[in-house]
């Protein structure tokens, strides 16, 4: 993919905000590792998180119990739940 491509998957996901973040406007995020998109989101209502928080917290959650998993062996099971 292209960086115009990530672009707009990121205007994509900006306008599921439509009509939901005025005054501030639409914004989308997408966060991309070596390639990947890893997650994305919008800035769904006013008053409320941005884009950019909601789709680095979607990213982080997944990782802290990746490596939260990795470090602990006897807590595996936390994956399966």
């Amino acid at each position: 993919m292209t960086k115009e491509d990530y672009m707009s998957i990121a205007l994509e996901e900006a306008k599921k905000g439509m009509g939901f973040t005025n005054p501030n406007p639409m914004v989308g995020a997408v966060i991309v590792k070596d390639g990947k998109i890893i997650s994305k989101d919008h800035h769904r209502r006013y008053g409320e998180f941005h884009a950019e928080r909601n789709a680095i917290l979607k990213c982080t959650e997944y990782m802290l119990l990746l490596s939260h998993a990795a470090t602990t062996a006897k807590r595996l099971p936390v994956l399966k739940r």
